[in-house]
C-alpha cells in the first residue's frame, strides 16, 4: 500500500489503540470499500433512517449471506458467524438506536451507523457499529468497535442489520400488543447513567418520587423498617419453611435452606457421600493445553500412576450405577 492511499483512508483515532498489523487491515478495508473512515465523517453527512427515503432493500437472505458467506477482509475465509444471527432478539429487545445513513449515489451504496447497547454492561457507553450496504441490500463490509469488532461480524453489527430489514419490512400489519413476545420495557439513555448497583434489601421498588414524599405508588404510607429477627425467630420460620409440602403432601425442600447450616447437611448429593473417587474432570489442568504431544503423554502416565481406587469405593460405585442416585 503506497503512503498516498494510506493517507486517503486514514482512520479515526478509535483505531490508535491497535497495533501496526491491525491499523494496516483496517486500512484495507477502507481501500477494498473505498470509503473514508465512517468514525472521522462529519455528523451532517448521515441522515436518521426514519427521515431517509432511500433505505437499501435489506432483506433476510442479504443478512443470512453476508454473516455466513461473505469472505472476511482479513483471512478470505467465510465469516460463518452463526451465533450472530441471533442478532435479532437484540433488534427486537430495543438495545439498537440511532440509526443513520449516509448516502454514497456515485457508489450506488450507502454508509449506515447505529449505536448498540452492550448486552451485560449497561452503563458502559454504547458501541458503534458501521456497514456498507448496496442499495440492492447486499451487505460489502462491516465494522465495530467492539472487542470482536475486527471480524466484521459481531452481533452488534448483526443487530443493526436486522434493525434495518424490520424497518425495510415496515411492520405495517399492526400486531396487537397481546400477540407480541413479552419483553423488557427499553430504558432511555439517561436512565442508564444513573443506575447504580446495590443489594436487593437497598433497592426501592416503590415510585421514587413518591416514595421519597413518604407515599408508594398506590397511595399507601411507605413500608416500615422491620426489626431484625431475632434467634428464636429465626429458628422457628426455618422449621416452618422445612415443613413445606405440596397439595398432594409430598415434602418439598425448599433451596433457601440449602444455604443453612443446621439443614444444609440433606442437600449433598448422595454421590458426594459415598466416598466415590475424584472425577477425572478433576484432573484438568488449563497450561497442560500447551504442551506437546510427547510431554502430555508422559504427564498422563504420571497421574495415573497416582490415581487408586479402592475395593470399597468399586462396590459403592457398582450400587450407585445399579440403584441410582436416588437411592
Amino acid at each position: 500500500m503506497t503512503s498516498a492511499s494510506a493517507e486517503a483512508f486514514k482512520p479515526s483515532e478509535y483505531s490508535s489503540h491497535f497495533n501496526s498489523h491491525d491499523i494496516e487491515l483496517y486500512i484495507k478495508k477502507l481501500n477494498r470499500l473505498n470509503i473514508t473512515d465512517p468514525y472521522n465523517a462529519p455528523g451532517v453527512l448521515f441522515k436518521s433512517i426514519s427521515a431517509e427515503e432511500d433505505v437499501p432493500d435489506l432483506q433476510y437472505p442479504d443478512i443470512y449471506n453476508y454473516l455466513i458467506n461473505f469472505p472476511s477482509s482479513y483471512s478470505g475465509d467465510s465469516l460463518k458467524a452463526y451465533k450472530s444471527l441471533e442478532g435479532y432478539k437484540w433488534t427486537q429487545s430495543g438495545f439498537v438506536t440511532n440509526i443513520q445513513l449516509w448516502s454514497l449515489q456515485a457508489k450506488n451504496s450507502c454508509i449506515i451507523t447505529g449505536r448498540v447497547n452492550h448486552s451485560q454492561r449497561l452503563n458502559d457507553p454504547q458501541l458503534k457499529p458501521w456497514m456498507v450496504v448496496r442499495n440492492d441490500g447486499v451487505v460489502l463490509g462491516a465494522h465495530c468497535n467492539c472487542t470482536a469488532g475486527l471480524g466484521e461480524s459481531c452481533s452488534h453489527v448483526s443487530a443493526v442489520l436486522f434493525s434495518i430489514w424490520q424497518h425495510n419490512n415496515g411492520r405495517k400489519e399492526e400486531i396487537a400488543v397481546t400477540s407480541k413476545k413479552c419483553k423488557w420495557t427499553t430504558p432511555s439513555e439517561d436512565s442508564l447513567k444513573k443506575v447504580e448497583y446495590q443489594q436487593g434489601k437497598y433497592i426501592i421498588f416503590n415510585n421514587s418520587q413518591q416514595y421519597k414524599k413518604g407515599k408508594s405508588s398506590n397511595g399507601h404510607s411507605a413500608p416500615p423498617a422491620f426489626p431484625p429477627l431475632t434467634a428464636a425467630e429465626q429458628a422457628q420460620l426455618y422449621n416452618n419453611i422445612s415443613q413445606c409440602h405440596t397439595q398432594e403432601e409430598q415434602i418439598i425442600k425448599p433451596v433457601v435452606l440449602s444455604v443453612v447450616k443446621e439443614y444444609a447437611a440433606s442437600y449433598v448429593p448422595k454421590a458426594v457421600m459415598l466416598d466415590l473417587p475424584e472425577p477425572l474432570t478433576n484432573l484438568y489442568n488449563k497450561q497442560a493445553r500447551d504442551l506437546k504431544l510427547a510431554e502430555l503423554q508422559d504427564r498422563a502416565e504420571a497421574l495415573f500412576e497416582d490415581i487408586t481406587v479402592t475395593k470399597e469405593q468399586v462396590q459403592k460405585m457398582l450400587l450407585f450405577k445399579i440403584t441410582g442416585a436416588n437411592n
